[in-house]
């Protein structure tokens, strides 16, 4: 999960740049328009975030989902025991 969050901060940054680059670079008598480049690596990147995200949250459902299944477990146990301990209580009680 740490390598998924590590990526997630990484792809937020690259956004973070692209939006922080300007949209033109003149080398001498040449205007480059990086606009759409720029838009691209941005989209490009999003796309990376969606995907990691959507890992990122299934893996987290599955592990709650795992966590869930052994509180009931560990509760059904625990009901059953004291359940059966109430039951010793009362049976080896004398009544005078």
């Amino acid at each position: 999960m740490e390598r998924y969050d590590e990526r997630l901060i990484n792809y937020r940054a690259i956004m973070d740049k692209m939006d922080a680059n300007p949209n033109y670079h003149s080398i001498n008598c040449v205007q480059l328009v990086l606009g759409p480049l720029l838009v691209g690596i941005k989209t490009h990147a999003k796309e990376w975030l969606t995907i990691f995200g959507s890992l990122l949250e299934e893996m987290a459902k599955t592990k709650l989902n795992t966590m869930l299944a052994y509180i009931k477990v560990w509760l059904m146990i625990a009901s059953d025991r004291c359940t059966h301990d109430i039951i010793l209580i009362f049976h080896d009680r004398k009544y005078e």
